[in-house]
Formats: structure tokens, sequence, C-alpha cells
């Protein structure tokens, strides 16, 4: 991801997030390392975010693009904002707290 980033190939990097937002999902409903992976997609997601926030503030920016990197780039900001609004810090916390309370559960009862 960190290539795609570089050289600006909204294209690859918009597919890379998705295949990792898939595995995401699946990791969060085995629960397996929930936590380690909820962090490393959290922050994954807010890089990203800000790289692409810090090129479209540069003019002519999208001028620039061909119609294909500037569909994939538009698409990406979408997605960038729908996995920043789902992952706010007030849901990102009921999640923990539920993963620590099941997690917890078992060990009290025995």
């Amino acid at each position: 991801m960190d290539s795609a980033l570089v050289t600006c190939d909204w294209v690859s990097l918009s597919g890379l997030l998705d295949k990792f937002q898939k595995q995401f999902v699946k990791a969060q409903q085995t629960g397996t390392q929930m936590q380690n992976i909820m962090k490393l997609f959290v922050r994954t997601v807010v890089k990203a975010s800000a790289e692409v926030n810090a090129r479209s503030q540069e003019q002519d920016f999208k001028r620039q693009l061909s119609t294909l990197q500037a569909k994939a780039f538009n698409s990406l900001i979408q997605r960038l904002k729908k996995y920043l609004k789902e992952f706010n810090p007030f849901k990102l916390m009921g999640k923990v707290l539920q993963l620590l309370n099941t997690v917890i559960s078992p060990l009290k009862t025995s």
C-alpha cells in the first residue's frame, strides 16, 4: 500500500484497500486477534486518508489525472470517509468493550 501511495496509483490502492477491508471483516467474524487487526486497519485507513487529503489540496492535482485515475481517486475518497465514519472512537470503544466481555465472561464462570 505504501508504494501505491507514493506513486499515486489510485486504482491499485483502491483494490488493495478493498482486499484489506474484506480480510478485516473476516477476522472480525472469527474474532481472532481482533484488537491488533483493528489497530492495523484503522492506522492504515488514517494514513491513506491523510495522503489522499494532502494530494487533493494540491492545485491542479485532479486535472493531471486520467479519467480512470480520477474515478479511482474519487471512489477512494468515498470509501475512506465511509471507513473513518464506521470506526469513530466511540463505536470503536464499544466494540473493544464487547470483545473484552466475551473474553472475560468465560473466565468469571470458571
